[in-house]
């Protein structure tokens, strides 16, 4: 049975995954306001993803599945903090692009949004916030591990049998 512990939820930048969700409803109801333009299927795409993603993030992250599931996926190469980093980047960037083409959109005389474009555009913009905050702090632990790292421990960095030349003019 699944133990679901929701104080894990509570430190930064796990805040973000439910709020993302939430979030992401919020622009499934902007953009549902607004008539089939050109445009708005990009928009649709991006907000599906983004809330299926989220959702299922949110789930493994409280249940404390995301370290299992990704090492038995990935053989323990790749942890959990730097498939959060890549996915909260692409993100990122996707939710700028919508701001740009909800605003660009929005900006035709002939489509009548009655605001749903400008609305989501100000929620894509707090979506790549959203995206940002978890991709900055992951990137961030990933360069501060790989600073810290030892590459000396590695043996493919030694090779012993090569001789040792000192500083050549």
């Amino acid at each position: 049975m699944l133990n679901f512990d929701f104080s894990r939820l509570l430190r930064v930048p796990d805040f973000c995954k439910p709020v993302q969700l939430l979030n992401g409803l919020i622009l499934i109801i902007c953009i549902a306001s607004v008539t089939q333009v050109s445009g708005v299927g990009y928009l649709w795409f991006i907000i599906i993803l983004q809330f299926i993603t989220s959702g299922v993030a949110t789930v493994l992250f409280a249940a404390g599945l995301q370290d299992m599931i990704v090492s038995s996926l990935t053989d323990r190469t790749v942890p959990w903090g730097f498939i959060e980093m890549c996915y909260s980047t692409v993100f990122t960037i996707l939710s700028g692009i919508s701001v740009w083409i909800a605003l660009r959109t929005n900006s035709n005389q002939l489509v009548k949004s009655g605001g749903g474009l400008v609305a989501g555009a100000v929620f894509f913009v707090a979506q790549a916030g959203l995206y940002g905050v978890p991709a900055y702090v992951y990137y961030e632990r990933n360069r501060e591990e790989e600073r810290n790292r030892d590459i000396t421990a590695n043996p493919r960095y030694l090779d012993n049998n090569a001789p040792e030349y000192g500083y050549q003019a």
